[in-house]
């Protein structure tokens, strides 16, 4: 199928709603023909979805779409109905950008798809709400006691191949911290700008090209949305094709595989690996490996995206030989293989425009009002980075926001997430002079990208000077405890993020210091 416009993720199903009936509203005033048109919708079709009393299904409102699309271009439609491809440009913004009828179409469906899938979500909420509050559980069976965690970081595995996931975070106000809002997997803030606009559509246009194999390497600083980027490339492609595999490589699953690609379906007809922070010297064996094993791979269409930091990472990997074999024709003959992401906004209003998406976006995550008084300096450079500027939006939901400095923004931030471990530290009676501890070790489980089990988070804490002293009991507690904040995988415990936070932290001098013995 072609693959030419992402999906529209809608942010709130009644201003979707709105929306649609704004703009039915105008064609019908602008368009004196329409719903006269044979096997189109009728006046009162038209007029049902005006008042909001109707919502169109999928073909009915393409089939609507394409008769105002043809009505625009009849001569002298451009004149006749500039505020109806103005309001069209608003709701479908590939309209304003050249596409065809085909692509208007299909945007125009998954839009709908999208506030349909929406409105189900918010009655299947409403009915378990209704259902806790009688004191009966979704499902019918005894909750969970309250004390123990709920799982809340997961990720959408392929069905076809175990190392191959889609990460998502369902960020609950209970059990994650502040900072996990800005996590890319959370999803929080609706996907927008440069991105949606311009890179997204291109990576789309990548896939559904008709090369067999092709490679792509993404590289912009930390906190430009390179993994958001990937994810909504990932979520866009299962949605219009389902017969793709996708999804980000799991090295460590990768690694137990002894065949790379048992379970692949024989109707599978493409597969999308994407590969982040791929200049990590832990991936190079799997990224190898995998390299070397396209060749075996059932599937005749292979896309491979590489995200990161910047691209001298590329000329390590080609010492070795299956990698140098596979990536060599892309990497010497081709200007597409790498790519400099450009910010999602550049411009002072747009920054204004996505700070306030932010603000919304993360004051309905929390229950709370916008502050609408707080904002930065949209000017900056600073906000090239649209992670600072997010950052800066979810710390004006919760107080002021920080000075226009990225040292200061993280710090704010930074400060959050220790009040988080200390109201955790404080339910399970561990103390306010453990809070140093759990920094400690949260840094180095930062410092090390994660660990797969307590056990692991154990034995790396050993060797740590700061922490010789610290009995084995409060050692598991913490360990415990920073499980329950970032969980990762069946066991394991994940390092600090965003990115930038993590290094925040890593880079600041220790608060925990050995005792000096007598």
């Amino acid at each position: 199928m072609a693959l030419l416009v992402p999906a529209k993720k809608s942010s709130s199903t009644r201003q979707d709603r709105q929306n649609w009936a704004r703009f039915i509203a105008l064609a019908l005033r602008e368009l004196p023909n329409l719903g006269n048109q044979r096997g189109g919708p009728s006046r009162s079709t038209y007029d049902s979805w005006l008042t909001m009393e109707n919502f169109p299904g999928r073909a009915t409102a393409q089939r609507a779409v394409t008769d105002i699309w043809e009505q625009l271009n009849t001569p002298g439609g451009e004149e006749l109905a500039e505020p109806v491809r103005a309001e069209m440009n608003k709701i479908f913004p590939v309209f304003g950008s050249g596409a065809t009828q085909k692509s208007l179409i299909t945007w125009v469906g998954s839009f709908i798809d999208e506030v349909r899938l929406a409105e189900r979500r918010t009655r299947a909420r409403s009915r378990m709400d209704d259902r806790a509050k009688r004191g009966r559980h979704p499902r019918g069976e005894s909750p969970l006691p309250s004390a123990l965690p709920r799982r809340s970081n997961r990720a959408a595995t392929d069905p076809s191949l175990s190392w191959l996931s889609i990460p998502v975070l369902d960020w609950r106000a209970g059990d994650h911290g502040t900072a996990a809002l800005l996590r890319a997997e959370a999803r929080a803030v609706p996907f927008h700008g440069r991105s949606q606009s311009e890179a997204l559509p291109d990576l789309l246009f990548w896939c559904d090209s008709g090369e067999d194999r092709a490679f792509r390497a993404y590289a912009g600083p930390g906190g430009f949305g390179k993994t958001r980027l990937g994810l909504s490339l990932c979520d866009t492609l299962k949605s219009q094709a389902p017969r793709w595999a996708v999804g980000f490589l799991q090295e460590k699953r990768f690694d137990q595989e002894p065949d790379v690609w048992a379970g692949l379906p024989k109707n599978c007809e493409g597969i999308l690996v994407v590969i982040d922070y791929a200049a990590d010297v832990a991936k190079t064996a799997a990224i190898t490996r995998l390299l070397g094993a396209l060749d075996a791979c059932p599937i005749r269409r292979q896309r491979i995206l590489f995200l990161e930091r910047e691209h001298l990472w590329v000329g390590r990997l080609l010492r070795h030989t299956a990698a140098r074999i596979a990536l060599e024709r892309a990497v010497f003959e081709r200007d597409s293989f790498k790519v400099a992401l450009r910010p999602v906004v550049s411009t002072p209003a747009s920054r204004a425009d996505s700070f306030e998406r932010a603000q919304d976006a993360f004051a309905t995550r929390m229950g709370v009002r916008p502050n609408r008084g707080s904002k930065p300096q949209f000017d900056k450079k600073l906000y090239d980075q649209v992670l600072l500027l997010h950052t800066q939006a979810l710390l004006s939901v919760v107080g002021p926001v920080a000075a226009s400095r990225e040292d200061s923004i993280l710090t704010q931030l930074l400060e959050r997430e220790r009040d988080y471990w200390q109201r955790l530290s404080t339910a399970r009676g561990m103390g306010r002079d453990m809070l140093p501890v759990i920094e400690q070790v949260c840094r180095l489980i930062t410092l090390h990208r994660g660990v797969g089990s307590i056990e692991e988070g154990f034995d790396l804490t050993l060797d740590d000077e700061a922490l010789s002293e610290l009995a084995p009991i409060p050692r598991r507690e913490v360990l415990a405890l920073l499980r329950e904040c970032y969980p990762s995988g069946p066991s394991g415990i994940g390092p600090l993020e965003p990115d930038l936070l993590g290094q925040k932290l890593v880079t600041l001098p220790p608060t925990l210091r050995r005792r000096k013995k007598p």
